[in-house]
């Protein structure tokens, strides 16, 4: 295919990052979330959904296992067995 001398050239590709300018960046990559919005939550239903399928529990899973942490994680720290050793008079290096 020949071009005439008056036709543009049009380049797909252009060695400028984006990333140099990371505020229009994220501007751009905001106004494009919000032009697409509806098919950004649909994706996002569409992934919970097909993730929690099988389960029992269904969406519960996604907050059962953080929350149960929480409580065990709390509930040992408050049965400590480190608050036996505080009156210890044992050095540190001999601990």
């Amino acid at each position: 295919m020949k071009f005439s001398s008056s036709e543009k050239y049009h380049s797909l590709y252009t060695a400028k990052s984006e990333i140099r300018h990371p505020l229009q960046l994220f501007q751009l990559m905001g106004r494009d979330l919000l032009a697409s919005r509806e098919l950004a939550w649909r994706l996002f239903v569409r992934d919970i959904k097909a993730q929690y399928r099988q389960s029992i529990l269904g969406i519960l899973w996604a907050f059962f296992p953080p929350t149960i942490t929480s409580i065990a994680l709390g509930t040992s720290q408050k049965i400590s067995p480190q608050s036996r050793w505080d009156n210890c008079n044992i050095p540190f290096s001999q601990f």
